[in-house]
């Protein structure tokens, strides 16, 4: 079986346009999840949507379709690439967990053909922005077969489609798995990137990450987290003291 990632990117986004090539420690964001996710062992490919006047995404395959339709970006890019199966990510994680998407991977090849899909956010437990799923080709031919093109959700978010009919949630289509974080409590946490704020609070904690092969754990990015919070906590208490 041929198991290949694939990011979905775009420079249009509707709260924070062009975040994917925005400057996070030197490196535009799309490059921090394509790196982050090359550690799984697995082909990576950007998938991206061919906007008009827009400057193109690093390391992007475009796809000349409705930028909307992420369902069929993704199933043309799987038949392109002959991936049976398919590792989906979001080009908005730059701290994406490799060792976390490694154990995505590992259960679905392991319960294959049994399973046809498991993921680590169906019922959130990780951090928001360190989510991956993982789900057969056959599965995306038979969502690109039912959804239909005025259905925009469905077709915008790839999955929602398949994740209905899994036997987890009570469905009958398909098998799914849906793995829980090692670290308990840490769900409400949120990495990805939507606003500046978001970009101001992944700069902070990528200059905080340890060199080395330890800067891509999740315990890694809680850490560097917890020390951006406690540094941004004594600038307030500093700056209260001035006031008084």
């Amino acid at each position: 079986m041929r198991v290949g990632c694939i990011i979905q990117a775009r420079m249009g986004s509707t709260r924070l346009p062009g975040k994917v090539i925005a400057d996070i420690g030197g490196w535009p964001l799309i490059r921090h999840v394509y790196e982050r996710m090359k550690l799984v062992g697995i082909p990576v490919v950007v998938a991206a949507p061919l906007e008009i006047d827009q400057p193109r995404i690093p390391y992007a395959e475009f796809c000349d379709i409705d930028p909307n339709d992420v369902l069929q970006r993704y199933l043309l890019v799987a038949r392109k690439h002959s991936f049976d199966a398919i590792m989906r990510v979001t080009g908005d994680c730059p701290l994406i967990d490799p060792e976390a998407c490694k154990q995505v991977l590992e259960v679905f090849t392991k319960t294959y053909p049994g399973v046809q899909y498991v993921a680590n956010d169906v019922w959130p437990s990780y951090p928001k922005g360190l989510g991956c799923e993982i789900f057969t080709r056959a599965a995306l031919e038979d969502a690109h077969q039912w959804v239909k093109p005025d259905n925009k959700g469905d077709r915008e978010h790839v999955t929602l489609w398949i994740r209905r009919g899994l036997n987890l949630n009570g469905g009958r289509w398909f098998c799914g798995l849906n793995l829980r974080s090692p670290v308990a409590g840490v769900q409400d946490f949120n990495f990805s990137v939507d606003t500046q704020g978001d970009l101001a609070r992944a700069r902070a904690i990528d200059a905080r990450l340890p060199e080395g092969h330890l800067k891509y754990s999740m315990e890694s990015t809680l850490a560097a987290y917890a020390n951006h919070l406690m540094a941004a906590n004594l600038e307030l208490a500093k700056s209260a003291q001035q006031t008084q």
